[in-house]
């Protein structure tokens, strides 16, 4: 990359980090349309790298609140789709298995002040097991 490049792409990642930070991953995704932005055209795009800048600002988001339901709603299904494309013998199968996992390294995000952890959980709980459970991804185990 040339400098100028870099220093825009640097100055880019900053701005949409402190959104983050400001808004939350629940606000900043709705905001986005995150879940149809990844799959416009109908394929997968190189819109999953902002899931890294989601995650590494999570931390600074004060006390915004989060819903593990959220997580089960959105944040899953994208996850599913992507270890649908790694299934399906495309060329590019690694790189969807590790964007699925990335979708789920947000998973401990929303775990620190989740709003309704006392109905979602029950739902939820039976999803993480099967995660955990799956050889295909033991580097879940981290993450959840």
């Amino acid at each position: 990359k040339s400098e100028p490049v870099t220093h825009i792409s640097m100055a880019f990642d900053k701005a949409i980090s402190r959104v983050v930070q400001d808004s939350g991953i629940e606000k900043f995704w709705e905001r986005i349309s995150f879940s149809k932005l990844c799959f416009s055209g109908g394929s997968p795009n190189g819109f999953s790298w902002l899931v890294r800048i989601m995650r590494q600002n999570s931390q600074f988001s004060g006390t915004a609140q989060t819903s593990l339901q959220f997580f089960q709603d959105e944040i899953i299904p994208l996850a599913r789709r992507f270890d649908v494309l790694a299934k399906e013998g495309e060329k590019d199968t690694m790189v969807r298995k590790q964007q699925a996992v990335e979708f789920w390294s947000l998973f401990p995000s929303f775990c620190v002040f989740p709003r309704d952890v006392v109905t979602s959980l029950p739902k939820l709980a039976p999803v993480l097991v099967r995660a955990m459970k799956d050889r295909r991804y033991p580097q879940l185990l981290i993450h959840i």
